[in-house]
């Protein structure tokens, strides 16, 4: 009866041996769930000096700002990203142009092409402010700096007399101006599925060399895809 007694007690107490010896449960933080250690990213980029807008009677093509990311995950909550935005504006008309030549009533085309090229170049911090990683829902601080390049390019173009088709540069003029921005801000991250994220940065630019106006800011709206995991 002893033997019997104490095999029941050890097969009643097995489920809480068992059940002592599990870890606790914890919740998921940004400390302790993997994430993607690189991503890229792909996005509109709007800012004073890469607008949207342009001047439509000089500029007649453009090339909307476009913006490449890429990112490396250093901790779970702290990464560095660099990214590019280019953009671009070219126009371009002719008018006929009477020159003096033996034969009457003979024209030439002159030409004039005028273009527009930006170039902003960023290297930034991002530190993630939600605790939580697994929401869906993340808000990130940014600190960096921004360099930003534009050049302005205007030729003059002219055929040869009597029609013959063959343009010649009579003229050319090439400026460009290069800023340094200190740039901070502050962005949101939605998942849409595992590893691709929309994205959205506003940041405000304070130039360091005076090229440029002295406070300005930047709107950046686009999707990111993650790689790889956190080891």
């Amino acid at each position: 009866m002893p033997k019997t007694a104490v095999l029941v007690a050890y097969l009643l107490g097995l489920p809480l041996l068992s059940y002592g010896q599990a870890p606790a449960a914890t919740p998921p933080d940004s400390a302790t769930l993997p994430a993607p250690r690189v991503y890229v990213g792909l996005g509109l980029y709007i800012s004073e000096y890469q607008p949207l807008s342009f001047d439509a009677t000089r500029y007649a093509e453009r090339l909307l700002p476009v913006q490449l990311t890429v990112g490396y995950q250093l901790r779970p909550r702290w990464a560095v990203q660099g990214s590019a935005a280019y953009s671009g504006y070219q126009s371009g008309y002719s008018q006929p142009a009477s020159y003096p030549t033996p034969l009457p009533d003979v024209f030439t085309e002159f030409v004039l092409t005028s273009s527009r090229r930006n170039l902003s170049v960023a290297g930034l911090g991002r530190y993630t402010l939600t605790r939580k990683a697994a929401r869906r829902l993340q808000a990130d601080a940014l600190g960096g700096a921004t360099l930003v390049k534009q050049w302005f390019i205007s030729g003059n173009y002219s055929d040869a007399p009597n029609g013959a088709g063959v343009y010649y540069l009579t003229g050319y003029t090439h400026r460009q101006v290069v800023g340094v921005l200190l740039t901070a801000g502050a962005a949101l991250r939605y998942r849409l599925v595992p590893r691709l994220d929309a994205t959205f940065e506003g940041t405000a630019n304070v130039d360091l060399r005076g090229n440029f106006s002295g406070l300005s800011s930047s709107l950046a709206l686009g999707l990111r895809y993650g790689f790889g995991k956190m080891q």
